[in-house]
């Protein structure tokens, strides 16, 4: 005779399955198997990510129905490389594209983001726009008004991600409809180019309101743009994360909304002029994030660290204003696991029992608001 469990203890089992990395799918295939009682919650877990290429987005196609019931709403994580197919290739999928109706994350390689009309983006990204809350383009082909176009689907969208784009040299169009853009904006690995020079112009022209705006890759020579585009949003900038050397002339004057830096070790050395750079009379904190590669050369050089202690002290004391009494440094690791096993050396466990007695450094290992 069969035997029903409780559908809560059905989930209790299906969870703990889920959580072993070694026999999860086979578990977990197996559990969709036993009943339709077994079934939900066992796609749950087994499509909760998912990675496509055009040619296996085409088999999905053929093999699962776009309905309700199937494994589609489940998929919260979307990863698809269209390996620079025509954009008609998504269009004609558009049902079953409409059919992720819980995704959280999309991230798009390689897509055509140029090519699509406006009916067929809204037959596409319309429906999971209500969800999605993180976009992610790389190397994707647009222009700044296709980025609009494909923007304003996602109602609830908060962070977006512009990787390597290839972009094409184009002005908005007045008759676009302009979202509001807030949240995180990410601009990675954008290289020398007029048409990158133009898009990120066009970009700054938006009405903005991003509290995070994180640079990575970005050439020198796309300045001007990045400056304009900063106090497009100055009002709502919060935190900059900058990854790059041209960070001493990053203009950061009005905004007085800012409360953190981030910057990697590589520009440690610019430190003075980064403080006398940022004259936000609101800004509290500097975070320097160390990774595993420069993990041990600086913290190595506990002399420099002794010197540049020094120099901060001297520096603040005399350019802050009266209301930045409170200004401090932090320099804050990412927590790998070579940290966390302590592979690092004996030098970086030295600098962090030594930190409390830095008047502006400190020193943690607390990772969390890391992109």
């Amino acid at each position: 005779m069969a035997v029903e469990f409780p559908q809560e203890i059905v989930d209790e089992i299906v969870d703990h399955l889920a959580g072993d990395k070694a026999t999860r799918a086979a578990s977990l295939q197996g559990c969709s198997l036993v009943s339709s009682q077994w079934l939900y919650r066992s796609q749950k877990h087994l499509f909760q990510k998912m990675w496509f290429t055009d040619a296996s987005f085409s088999r999905w196609c053929e093999e699962i129905r776009p309905r309700d019931r199937g494994p589609s709403p489940h998929v919260t994580v979307l990863h698809y490389h269209a390996n620079f197919t025509d954009a008609g290739q998504l269009a004609k999928h558009h049902l079953h594209f409409s059919s992720f109706t819980n995704l959280q994350k999309l991230h798009l390689r390689a897509t055509p983001i140029h090519g699509f009309t406006d009916e067929e983006l809204s037959m596409c990204f319309k429906q999971m726009g209500r969800s999605v809350r993180s976009v992610s383009l790389r190397v994707c082909k647009m222009t700044i008004n296709d980025l609009v176009s494909f923007v304003r689907h996602f109602v609830k969208l908060e962070r977006l991600s512009i990787i390597d784009p290839v972009v094409y040299n184009s002005s908005l169009d007045d008759s676009v409809e302009s979202p509001v853009l807030g949240g995180v904006l990410e601009l990675r690995y954008m290289f020398v180019g007029r048409d990158i020079w133009d898009f990120i112009h066009q970009l700054s022209l938006l009405p903005l309101s991003f509290h995070t705006v994180v640079l990575e890759g970005i050439h020198i020579s796309l300045l001007a743009p990045i400056n304009e585009l900063l106090a497009t949003c100055r009002e709502t900038l919060t935190r900059i994360d900058i990854r790059d050397h041209f960070v001493r002339n990053i203009n950061l004057t009005d905004c007085n909304a800012l409360r953190e830096m981030h910057l990697n070790t590589e520009i440690i050395n610019h430190l003075p002029s980064i403080i006398q750079t940022v004259t936000s009379r609101q800004l509290r904190e500097i975070r320097f994030i160390l990774s595993d590669p420069s993990l041990e050369k600086h913290c190595d050089c506990l002399d420099e660290w002794e010197l540049i202690d020094g120099e901060i002290c001297a520096l603040v004391d005399r350019i802050r204003p009266a209301s930045c009494k409170s200004w401090k440094l932090s320099l804050r690791f990412i927590l790998t696991s070579a940290i966390a096993t302590g592979a690092v050396g004996k030098s970086a466990a030295w600098l962090l029992s030594a930190s409390s007695k830095h008047k502006y450094i400190t020193i943690s290992t607390d990772c969390t608001g890391l992109p």
